[in-house]
């Protein structure tokens, strides 16, 4: 009928040459229906159903009727004007369907015409007039509710769509009727939200196979998308991100297909198919493929059957939080066993960034009140959300505290600073769009009490266990490096700086006082650091298995707290962790190991927009071979409102790593990866894919020393630090250096020179001065390095192993700082002193070109 009309309208368009016409529709409304038309006055109009009307307003007003007696009842002649010329909703004229008198001029409306209620104005005390207007697709007002409609309700089919829009106007019967009998089950017997529940699992999942028989799906009451074609097949799965994927793949195709999907992150389980003629395969090549569930089976009703069963599981979401400190363990380590006894977490205490909202006030929760300083109650509704959405982070517990009218809360329990919902003495719950961020449900005040002192600590453990991303974006190679780094970039190149030199720092020593005041800058307090760990740490016996996970979580917040120079304490144990796994080289390397993590909002964006960067991730160490594994763990935080990262890593073949067991390795401290890809799967856990880059690097360090002209080492870094705009940090790291090492270290006079080159570049002269007289009484002859520096003059760069700066080149920095003083006596003392001190017959000529422009200098003065 539909395309009855549009053909019909094209023919009433050819044969008018009018622009518009006018037609006429009168009909009785009831009151209360005419003051809802009152109201909607400008807006939009459709009466759901085939319209008649006609040209003829005065055959249209033979229909009305004296209503005096019925005062319920309103008369109504609506005037409608349509467009010809841009017209795209389908209505004719009767005389092009039907031979009868006048039907040239009756016009059909289509079902779904759609009109703009122009005015409304009264004919007599119960009859009115109402001026519309047809709407077409390219209306403003009308594209503008339709697209909007699409933004909130959007389903893989139009069905789909019709079906959840029916649930949202709660019409679950009509909703039933689309979807049979195995929905009806719910639209009756159930709940609104059983029914969302069930359209998810038809929205969001999809079984699909390939070269399966179609008389084989008949009495599975669920949609199988069937391929025939293999090539179809696979690009159809690998173009699917927003669905739970379930393959049936023909047993003779399986080989070959499997391991094209089988990464693919929207892909949950994959079951292969043999019917009774198929030959019997050997399923060795299967066990690198650990997401295939059922292996030849040749019931397919009951294949079906488990898919289904999958499903269920797969959306039976848990509505309250399931927290605990085993998910820092399962990251730390990627592993889904129990805490291993000797863990050690991080924990802090509650900050000004952490608050409880009680809504609306109850007397009945003054306990928590006086208990907690940083509790909030509010009795109206608009000081509640003010007080909440000033707040910059997700740190807001919020209590329901009693039978609140969904409408007074549901516009702020999904804004994004509230952190945990908790329900209090509330019946007749109705669950947010967000259960993630439920945390229970309680009618006893203490037991309130208890899960939010659980849910507190585990909101200060999670940001002190927390990844940490450094990213290396992009830049401009026809540029100076230096010129163009910003925060993030001087980050991530201190870390891989550091990380250059941890072979060759000397052994320093620090009291266990020195690390807990230490820790202390990085708000952890000494009870979370078990003593037995602290006494490892000092005498350098570090467990990489159990103590490594805790150190670089250290290390990140000695750089998140900009404190590079507290690195020093744990150079030992971040080198023997990279030692280890340098150690051995793994003789079956997988192609690809899984790391899950859970971040900070501000790093997953970071990542969403820094594909192909180069990135770092703080805390890495554990790999696992099984994707299940990783994919389990990531799910566990997803599932508990945390931004979950399930990363896949590309290894290169000669990787040298260390292989603990047969499903984990240990990467080396601070390997560098890039970012190749990131989608965010519908199981709400964020896919990224990354490859290990640490030679692709390599240039970019090189270039930085290059720019900078001095060579890295332990004994340079602190003026690589000033280089990168570092100070306070370059001044604390040569510091530690002094406190610990020996005052007759063979290194001391190459410090004391380095540190007086880094006070010259940012001009404090004087102290400068200071340090070089103090390399000059350290002064070790027979140890000479040399190399040259356009900025700043032959920076020794000592290893341990090897001799620290001559006596001339200290002298000539000296005299270089009293030329620039205006000392000329004292800057042609120490040039003599350096020239007859250098045996370099370039470097003598050098200083006798100085002195003789002192000598000049001083007599133009004068």
């Amino acid at each position: 009928m539909h395309t009855l009309l549009y053909d019909l309208k094209r023919e009433i368009k050819q044969s008018t040459t009018m622009k518009s016409i006018i037609v006429y529709r009168y009909q009785n409304m009831l009151i209360s229906e005419f003051k809802e038309l009152q109201n909607s006055e400008g807006g939009l109009l459709a009466f759901n159903s085939f319209l008649l009307t006609s040209i003829d307003e005065q055959s249209q007003l033979t229909f009305y009727s004296d209503l005096s007696e019925n005062l319920n009842i309103i008369g109504v002649l609506f005037d409608i004007t349509v467009n010809l010329a841009n017209q795209s909703t389908p209505f004719t004229s009767l005389g092009s369907l039907v031979d009868i008198s006048d039907a040239e001029k009756q016009f059909l409306f289509s079902i779904d015409a759609v009109f703009q209620i122009s005015s409304i104005t009264p004919i007599s005390q119960q009859s009115w007039r109402v001026q519309l207007t047809l709407m077409d697709d390219h209306n403003g007002d009308l594209k503008f509710h339709v697209n909007r409609l699409q933004q909130d309700i959007s389903g893989r089919t139009p069905w789909h769509t019709l079906i959840q829009l029916l649930i949202k106007m709660d019409h679950l019967g009509q909703a039933a009727e689309f979807c049979q009998e195995w929905f009806y089950r719910f639209a009756v017997n159930g709940t609104k939200e059983d029914a969302e529940v069930f359209y998810n699992k038809l929205n969001k999942s999809r079984i699909i196979s390939l070269k399966i028989p179609d008389n084989n799906q008949s009495s599975i009451n669920y949609e199988v998308e069937n391929f025939d074609n293999e090539f179809k097949f696979i690009s159809n799965i690998l173009s699917i991100e927003d669905k739970i994927q379930y393959p049936i793949i023909s047993n003779k195709m399986a080989k070959l297909i499997v391991p094209l999907i089988h990464k693919h992150f929207s892909v949950e389980n994959i079951y292969l198919y043999a019917s009774i003629d198929d030959e019997q395969t050997s399923n060795d090549w299967m066990k690198s493929f650990p997401k295939v569930k059922e292996k030849s089976s040749t019931d397919f009703k009951k294949l079906l059957e488990k898919i289904i069963n999958a499903i269920d599981v797969w959306f039976a979401q848990p509505l309250v939080w399931n927290r605990s400190s085993i998910l820092f363990y399962s990251i730390d380590f990627q592993s889904m066993s129990s805490s291993h006894n000797t863990y050690v977490q991080l924990s802090k205490d509650p900050t000004s960034n952490e608050c409880i909202v009680i809504y609306p006030s109850l007397d009945r929760l003054y306990p928590i009140i006086s208990k907690c300083k940083y509790a909030h109650q509010f009795s109206a509704i608009n000081d509640c959300t003010k007080f909440i959405v000033e707040r910059d982070e997700s740190s807001v517990f919020f209590i329901i505290s009693s039978n609140t009218d969904l409408f007074d809360y549901e516009s702020i329990i999904n804004l994004k600073q509230i952190h945990a919902i908790y329900y209090f003495n509330v019946s007749n719950v109705k669950f947010p769009k967000n259960t993630k961020k439920i945390s229970g449900y309680f009618d006893d005040v203490e037991d309130l009490f208890k899960q939010l002192d659980i849910d507190l600590k585990f909101n200060q453990q999670k940001h002190l266990n927390l990844s940490h991303i450094y990213i290396f974006s992009k830049y401009d190679p026809q540029k100076i490096l230096i010129s163009q780094l910003n925060k993030k970039q001087i980050e991530f190149l201190i870390v891989q700086l550091f990380v250059y030199i941890l072979n060759e720092i000397p052994s320093l020593t620090f009291t266990s006082e020195e690390i807990i005041n230490e820790l202390k800058n990085l708000q952890i307090e000494s009870d979370d650091i078990c003593q037995v760990f602290i006494e490892k740490l000092i005498n350098e016996k570090i467990d990489i298995y159990e103590n490594g996970p805790l150190i670089l979580k250290i290390a990140s917040r000695f750089v998140q707290k900009q404190r590079f120079h507290s690195l020093l304490m744990l150079s030992k144990a971040l080198f023997m962790m990279s030692e280890y796994s340098n150690l051995t080289k793994v003789i079956d390397l997988p192609a690809y190991v899984y790391r899950a993590e859970i971040l900070f909002p501000k790093d997953l964006e970071l990542l969403k927009s820094n594909c192909n960067a180069f990135i770092n991730i703080s805390t890495i160490l554990f790999g696992t071979r099984s994707i299940l594994t990783a994919r389990q763990i990531a799910r566990t935080a997803a599932n508990n409102g945390l931004i979950a990262v399930l990363f896949e890593i590309e290894l290169p073949k000669d990787l040298k790593v260390l292989n603990i067991d047969k499903e984990y390795i240990i990467f080396p401290f601070g390997t560098i990866f890039r970012l190749n890809s990131i989608n965010q799967g519908p199981d709400d856990v964020w896919y990224a894919k990354i490859n290990f880059a640490n030679l692709d690097f390599k240039p970019i360090i090189d270039l930085l020393q290059y720019e900078i002209d001095i060579s890295l080492t332990w004994l340079t870094f602190g003026n690589y630090l000033q280089k990168l705009h570092r100070n306070d940090e370059a001044e604390n790291y040569f510091k530690i250096l002094l406190e610990k090492l020996s005052i007759d270290h063979t290194d001391r006079s190459s410090i004391y020179n380095n540190i007086g080159l880094m006070y010259t570049m940012i001009g404090k002269e004087n102290d400068a001065l200071q340090y070089f007289n103090l390399a000059e009484k350290h002064f070790i002859s027979d140890s000479v390095k040399k190399f040259k520096n356009k900025n700043i003059p032959n920076i020794d760069d000592s290893s341990p192993t090897k001799s620290n700066v001559d006596r001339s080149t200290i002298l000539e920095h000296m005299a270089d700082i009293y030329f620039e003083q205006k000392n000329y006596q004292l800057s042609i003392e120490n040039y003599e002193k350096a020239f007859e001190s250098c045996t370099d017959p370039n470097r003598r000529e050098i200083c006798r070109k100085k002195i003789s422009r002192v000598f000049t200098e001083k007599k133009q003065s004068s």
